[in-house]
C-alpha cells in the first residue's frame, strides 16, 4: 500500500541559513495539525545550513532535505520544492520565520470548511532578536484588483489547494512572493484570510535586507506592472501610486498601534 500523501507541504527556501533556520523548523515541528511534509531546499549554503538540516532530516522523516549543486536563486529554490510538493494544500516559510503553533490547524481546518483555495491570515513583524515591531492586518478578502494596489498577502501566512494552482511558480522577479500571489489570484478570482484573534506567524525583518531599500523596492514594484503584468505607462503609473499610498497608510497605521 502507498503512503498516505501529507495534508500539507510546506515549501522552505534556504540560504546560509544557520542563524535562524532551526528555530523557524522547530515552530513547525510544533504545529498542532501533524499531517505535512517541510520541504526544505538548500541552495548550495556555504556554512553550517547543511549539518542542521540533516540532522533535523534524522530527527523527523517528515523533513525532506534536498541541496542544490549550485547557487541559483530563491525563485529556483521554491520552485524545485513545489515540484516535490505532495500535499493536498502548499504553505510558505522562509528559513529565518516562525508560525505558531495552530497556524496550519487554522489554516486547513477553515478552508476544508469554506473550499476556500487560496487563505491567508495576519503576522507580526519581529526585529532579528524577536522583538515585536508591529501586526499586519489582513483583509477578509483580497481579489486580484486589490492585489494589483497594494500587496495583502503575506507570503509566510499563505497557503493555497494545490490542485487548483499546481503549475503555478515563482517567476525571476524581485517581488516574486508578490507576483506570484497576483498570478494565483488571477486564476481563482479571490482569497479569505483564516479567522485568528491572534496573528499566526512572525516575520523576520533584517536593516540589512534587499526589501529594506524602499527606492529599490518601488523600481521592482514599476517593473512588475511595465514588465511581467505588460500594463500600460498610464495604467502602471496609477496603480504605482494606488501601491504606494497604501504603503504610507499601512506604516502609519502600524506606527500609531505601537506608540
Amino acid at each position: 500500500m502507498l503512503p498516505e500523501p501529507p495534508g500539507v507541504s510546506i515549501v522552505m527556501p534556504a540560504y546560509n541559513a544557520q542563524r535562524f533556520i532551526g528555530a523557524a523548523i522547530e515552530s513547525v515541528l510544533a504545529q498542532t495539525h501533524t499531517h505535512w511534509q517541510l520541504i526544505v531546499v538548500d541552495d548550495a549554503s556555504d556554512d553550517g545550513t547543511a549539518g542542521l538540516l540533516r540532522a533535523f532530516q534524522q530527527r523527523d522523516p517528515r523533513v525532506h532535505y534536498e541541496r542544490m549543486s549550485s547557487n541559483q536563486g530563491v525563485v529556483a529554490a521554491r520552485n524545485r520544492a513545489l515540484e516535490l510538493a505532495q500535499g493536498r494544500y502548499v504553505a510558505f516559510l522562509d528559513s529565518d520565520d516562525l508560525w505558531e503553533p495552530t497556524k496550519l490547524a487554522r489554516q486547513v481546518a477553515f478552508m476544508e470548511q469554506s473550499g476556500t483555495l487560496v487563505s491567508y491570515a495576519d503576522y507580526l513583524r519581529v526585529d532579528e532578536a524577536g522583538h515585536i515591531l508591529s501586526r499586519v492586518r489582513s483583509p477578509a478578502r483580497v481579489g486580484y484588483a486589490d492585489m494589483l494596489k497594494s500587496n495583502q498577502i503575506g507570503n509566510l501566512t499563505g497557503i493555497f489547494l494545490r490542485s487548483a494552482l499546481a503549475d503555478l511558480r515563482f517567476e525571476s522577479v524581485r517581488h516574486e512572493d508578490y507576483l506570484f500571489w497576483l498570478r494565483a489570484l488571477a486564476r481563482v478570482g479571490q482569497a479569505r484570510a483564516t479567522p485568528s484573534d491572534e496573528p499566526l506567524a512572525h516575520y523576520r525583518t533584517s536593516a540589512g535586507s534587499l526589501s529594506a531599500n524602499k527606492l529599490r523596492a518601488a523600481g521592482w514594484q514599476w517593473r512588475i506592472y511595465r514588465e511581467a503584468l505588460g500594463l500600460s505607462y498610464t495604467r502602471s503609473a496609477y496603480l504605482f501610486t494606488c501601491y504606494a499610498l497604501a504603503a504610507v497608510r499601512k506604516r502609519r497605521s502600524l506606527r500609531g498601534m505601537f506608540q
